[in-house]
């Protein structure tokens, strides 16, 4: 089965995403955040994380296919596995699916794909009765109220209809965008609704700003001006949201392809494309690791955690 939604449609019309009857799903999403909302849903409503896991298509093989999907562990196969950007698995290991579709043992668990851009395989997969195909559309230029009101909603922000206007007039819509104000909004803000203009724009100021000029001085590799600038950040709660924000903008980096599907580019796709061949696959895949270390350091109020930043300005600085 195919169909296509919107985002916001998508969680309006679906109490919940997969079904008892279908157990293979293909997702196709515009951004690589919207499939990590999806993703957080699937683990939250669906799943543990010990029942789910993760790969990413170039890594799979026949021979983990044969594994994990065609025969019986000890205990059954009781593992779900997501796996992500699936347009880049092997071409054989696409054909083993396709042949093997009705072979498949998926009886106690899941099979997830997720595609980041058009796919032979996926179009040939997406007409299979044993699969459910869903794609999601990019919104419309003339849709980013929709998206803020998603955003709110996913996060629990409760903003009053000034709040609301004053992001939508500065703040490009970006659903990363939105959901780092979201975040950055709700540790600051100790009220949990009627949130206000007069309560959230010094946290807008700062992330239209910072967050863009650390994703830019990292991503155009001037590692000296990043590290001066995030030594001038004092408190945990700022840092932690730096690194998540780095996290979104690296994925980007990884697979940039994502622009492709937006009707229109922003600056800041650009920006992505234009970055994106700065770097290889290795350094970005260690950059990500950094960041989620940085996050869980920042996260966790570590006192270790400025030191390692000294420390790694220092080892940039002077080799």
């Amino acid at each position: 089965m195919h169909s296509s939604w919107k985002i916001w449609d998508l969680f309006e019309s679906k109490k919940s995403l997969l079904t008892d009857s279908t157990k293979f799903y293909c997702f196709q999403s515009f951004d690589p955040y919207v499939f990590k909302i999806i993703k957080d849903n699937l683990v939250q409503n669906h799943f543990n994380t010990e029942t789910v896991k993760v790969m990413i298509g170039r890594d799979i093989t026949i021979s983990w296919l044969e594994d994990n999907f065609m025969s019986l562990g000890l205990f059954g196969n009781t593992d779900s596995y997501i796996i992500l950007m699936a347009e880049e698995m092997k071409k054989e290991c696409k054909d083993f699916l396709i042949k093997n579709i009705e072979n498949l043992i998926l009886d106690n668990c899941y099979l997830i794909l997720d595609f980041q851009k058009d796919d032979s395989f996926l179009k040939k997969v997406s007409l299979l009765d044993q699969v459910d195909f869903i794609k999601i559309t990019p919104p419309a230029f003339w849709e980013s109220e929709k998206i803020l009101s998603f955003v709110c909603d996913y996060k629990q922000l409760y903003l009053t209809r000034e709040a609301k206007e004053y992001l939508l007039k500065n703040v490009s819509p970006e659903i990363s965008l939105y959901i780092n104000l979201a975040e950055q909004i709700k540790l600051n803000v100790k009220q949990k609704t009627n949130v206000d203009v007069d309560d959230i724009l010094k946290y807008v100021k700062f992330s239209k700003i910072d967050n863009f000029e650390f994703a830019n001085a990292f991503g155009t590799k001037r590692f000296d001006d990043f590290y001066k600038q995030i030594l001038n950040i004092e408190d945990y709660s700022s840092l932690r949201l730096i690194f998540s924000f780095m996290q979104s903008h690296i994925i980007k980096l990884i697979d940039p392809r994502y622009t492709e599907f937006k009707p229109k580019q922003t600056k800041y796709d650009r920006s992505i494309m234009e970055q994106a061949k700065l770097w290889n696959v290795q350094a970005l895949n260690r950059s990500l690791n950094y960041f989620v270390e940085m996050e869980n350091l920042a996260k966790s109020k570590d006192p270790f955690l400025r030191s390692k930043l000294q420390k790694d300005f220092m080892r940039i600085h002077y080799r």
